[in-house]
C-alpha cells in the first residue's frame, strides 16, 4: 500500500512584524553573503544593469 504524499510545511519567517517593533530596538544584521560572477550576471539580467 502506498503512503499518501506529505506536503511540505509552509515557510516560517522568524522576523518580527512591523507591529512588533519598538522605538530604539536593535535588530541583528543579516549574515554577509559573497556572490560570484554568475550570480551577479543573473541579478543584472533580471533587474538590469544601471551602469550599462
Amino acid at each position: 500500500m502506498l503512503s499518501p504524499m506529505s506536503t511540505p510545511d509552509p515557510a516560517v519567517d522568524p522576523g518580527p512584524y512591523f507591529d512588533d517593533l519598538t522605538v530604539g530596538q536593535v535588530l541583528e544584521p543579516a549574515p554577509a553573503v559573497t556572490i560570484d560572477e554568475g550570480e551577479a550576471a543573473v541579478y543584472q539580467a533580471i533587474c538590469g544593469d544601471p551602469l550599462a
